[in-house]
């Protein structure tokens, strides 16, 4: 636990298998889980959703290490739907919460953020407007494909130089240690 973790309360919430039923409010899994839609001989095909974008997609790849899994920060996207993809069956968990339809600008407390574990033989995509923090992997040297584009790109270069709150370039990071007065720790069951 860094100084700042420290000096500021901790709400714990506790990461939770993925499940198409539990994860439906924040995105949609990618896998079989999916409509069968194109049943042949040479494979079975399933519907894991559109890319839904207002920009250029771009796809970047991301190598991740085992970080601590408290949260400071949240984040979330307008112009995009964003997806994860482990590339080398490396398991991460990821951290979301949806805002009040009568808020949709508040940023959400402990008690509406989930967990969920998501194993390396799936992907995710988080809906526009979902709160999240960067996945957190399990294992050293995850490698992620994730959706991004040109001006988040941007954004998350400077920004995470040093992690901060920031409004711009499609990026909405807030702090919650200043705007809740607490941190989140998840732990796995």
């Amino acid at each position: 636990m860094t100084t700042l973790e420290a000096d500021v309360d901790t709400r714990v919430i506790t990461a939770q298998p993925l499940s198409l039923e539990a994860f439906a409010p924040y995105g949609r899994i990618l896998g079989p889980e999916g409509e069968k839609w194109a049943p042949g001989a040479m494979a079975e095909v399933y519907s894991c959703g559109l890319l839904d974008a207002d920009v250029p997609v771009e796809f970047i790849a991301a190598r991740a290490s085992i970080r601590p899994f408290t949260l400071r920060f949240l984040e979330r996207h307008e112009l995009l739907a964003q997806t994860f993809v482990p590339l080398n069956m490396a398991p991460f968990v990821i951290v979301v919460g949806r805002a009040p339809d009568d808020d949709p600008d508040a940023l959400v407390g402990v008690e509406a953020l989930r967990a969920f574990i998501v194993p390396g033989d799936r992907g995710i995509t988080l809906y526009k407007k979902t709160w999240h923090e960067a996945p957190l992997p399990l294992i050293n040297d995850a490698l992620l494909l994730t959706t991004s584009h040109a001006d988040l790109n941007v954004a998350l270069q400077e920004s995470n130089v040093e992690r901060r709150q920031l409004a711009a370039n499609d990026i909405d990071r807030r702090d919650l240690s200043e705007k809740l007065g607490y941190v989140v720790h998840v732990t796995l069951p």
